[in-house]
Parts: structure tokens; C-alpha cells; sequence
């Protein structure tokens, strides 16, 4: 992928992607259906799926691109449905009735702001008394997770 890249072969490298993101999507939904508590997380995933795929037949789109910008926006936009597919990877474990704490705290540690609701209430369900009130802060809406200066996501107390 990366030398498709340096050699500026931008068609190739969306393929690329879009066969990846083909083969996670077909892994995490075999013959395209999901359980309901995956339902969300596969229309979302079906969304973004649709879109690498429609972006990656239209080869004529990298060469209307006129500007080098007009080009890092469009690989940004690939990339980030891609990395959306993958990031919604471990929502699957944490969603299932059956997930452990350990479980639940590894999702809320590998994902952005867009924690899914069940997981939330599950994770305040788990803490109980114990840290209630830390896990509360941890995962409201409004607060949520902080980047530091690194990319890790913090606690914001």
C-alpha cells in the first residue's frame, strides 16, 4: 500500500483499501447480515463499505483532482472510512451480552467519542459503587475520552 503511495498510484492504493475493508466487513457480517445488537455497527459499516467502493471505481476522480490538496483530502477521506470500519472492530466483542469488564474497558480505551449507548450503560452497570462516579465522568457525553499530545486518549480528571 505504501508504495502505491510513493509512486503516486492513488488508484491502486483506494483498491487496496477497499479490498481490506471488503474482507474485515465479510469477516465481522457473513453473507452481509449481523446480530441486532451488531445492527448499528453494520450500517454504519455498510455505509462507509459502499462509499470506498463507489470512490474506487471512479478512476477518473484522481484526475480531475487538480491540486496536490485537492488529492490529501480525498486519501484522508479514504482512509478515514477505512479506519472507521476498523475502530468499530472492537465494538463487536464489547457489545455481546456475555462481554467482561475487561472487555467493555478495552473498547472504551481504543475508541473515539462515538462509545455506542448499550456500552456506556453497560460499563456503569459493571462499576457499580465502585468508581461510579469516575466511570460516570469517563463516559458522558460531554466529557469523554481527551487526546493528549501523543494521540492516547486520557481520562479528563
Amino acid at each position: 500500500m505504501v508504495k502505491s503511495l510513493d509512486t503516486k498510484r492513488y488508484e491502486d492504493f483506494t483498491t487496496m483499501i477497499t479490498f481490506e475493508a471488503r474482507r474485515v466487513f465479510n469477516a465481522r457480517y457473513p453473507d452481509n447480515r449481523c446480530l441486532e445488537w451488531l445492527e448499528s455497527n453494520f450500517r454504519k459499516d455498510s455505509i462507509s463499505l459502499a462509499l470506498l467502493e463507489d470512490i474506487s471505481k471512479r478512476r477518473t476522480l484522481w484526475k480531475n483532482s487538480a491540486t496536490k490538496y485537492a488529492k490529501k483530502n480525498l486519501l484522508s477521506f479514504i482512509l478515514s472510512l477505512y479506519l472507521a470500519i476498523k475502530e468499530r472492530e472492537v465494538y463487536v466483542n464489547a457489545l455481546s451480552l456475555h462481554a467482561g469488564i475487561d472487555v467493555l474497558m478495552y473498547a472504551l480505551k481504543n475508541t473515539g467519542e462515538d462509545l455506542p449507548e448499550p456500552i456506556r450503560d453497560r460499563i456503569k452497570e459493571l462499576a457499580g459503587d465502585k468508581g461510579s462516579d469516575q466511570v460516570n465522568y469517563l463516559i458522558s457525553k460531554d466529557k469523554g475520552l481527551k487526546k493528549t499530545s501523543f494521540g492516547a486518549l486520557e481520562p479528563p480528571f
